[in-house]
């Protein structure tokens, strides 16, 4: 008889343990569903995120450019002005050389 109970509490401990075997493994299933569904979310915002910086970076690619285009446009419109303020002083130069051989034809002209 006391085998018999040995036997039936060595069965009821193995049955027991087994039941808490099952149970874990669920709740193992659930967590690894949980985390799997978390990771997914993860990554899915990990996927927006590297698109936003993409998007910014690319924005900002493009404003340099832009920047820089700008720059030398400037640059170049300077030149330009540069060139055609160099021509007019010698406009000028030549001008008033003019004016003072006139001037100078005149007061001649006047003293004869």
């Amino acid at each position: 008889s006391s085998g018999i109970n040995a036997e039936w509490d060595v069965n009821n401990y193995i049955s027991a343990q087994q039941a808490r075997i099952s149970e874990l493994e669920i709740v193992l299933s659930k967590q690894a569903e949980q985390f799997e569904d978390k990771t997914r979310i993860m990554a899915n915002k990990l996927s927006v995120c590297e698109s936003r910086v993409s998007e910014k970076y690319d924005a900002l690619k493009r404003l340099k450019e832009q920047h820089e285009s700008e720059r030398k446009e400037r640059e170049s419109e300077t030149q330009v002005l540069s060139c055609n303020l160099e021509q007019l002083k010698l406009r000028n130069k030549c001008d008033m050389a003019r004016l003072e051989d006139k001037l100078t034809e005149a007061n001649e002209n006047v003293s004869q």
